[in-house]
C-alpha cells in the first residue's frame, strides 16, 4: 500500500477540481483558472431607461434581456444571472471578470446614446 503525505493529497485534489498551486514568493496560493471564478458586483442603473410609462416602477426586464443577449449570451443559467435589486435601481450581477467588464462597456455605450 503507497503511503500519500497531506500535500501530495492537497495537489490531488486540486488538480481534480482543475485548480492550480503557484509559487509566488517562497509561499503557495491555490489559483482558479480566471473564466470559472464568479464575482458579484452591483450596478447603478438608475439614469438609464429602466423605469414604467409613468416614471415611478424600476423595470430593468428589456435592459437585462438586453445585456443577457448582447454580453456572452450563452452562459447565463444558475449560478451566473443578472437580478434586479428595485430599491436601489441597481442590477446584481453574479458572473466572471470578463463578463463584467463586457458589462460595464455596454451601459457606458448606452450612457452614451
Amino acid at each position: 500500500m503507497r503511503r500519500f503525505t497531506a500535500a501530495l493529497m492537497i495537489v490531488c485534489v486540486l488538480s481534480s477540481l482543475g485548480m492550480l498551486m503557484a509559487q509566488q514568493n517562497a509561499k503557495q496560493e491555490v489559483v482558479q483558472p480566471a473564466q470559472s471564478v464568479l464575482i458579484v458586483k452591483v450596478y447603478a442603473v438608475k439614469d438609464l431607461a429602466v423605469w414604467s410609462e409613468n416614471g415611478t416602477k424600476f423595470d430593468p426586464s428589456i435592459l437585462i434581456a438586453l445585456l443577457k443577449s448582447k454580453v456572452a449570451p450563452d452562459q447565463w443559467d444558475g449560478k451566473r444571472n443578472i437580478l434586479p435589486f428595485a430599491e436601489k435601481a441597481m442590477l446584481v450581477v453574479n458572473t466572471t471578470q470578463d463578463v463584467h467588464e463586457s458589462i460595464a462597456n455596454s451601459l457606458a455605450e448606452l450612457r452614451k446614446n
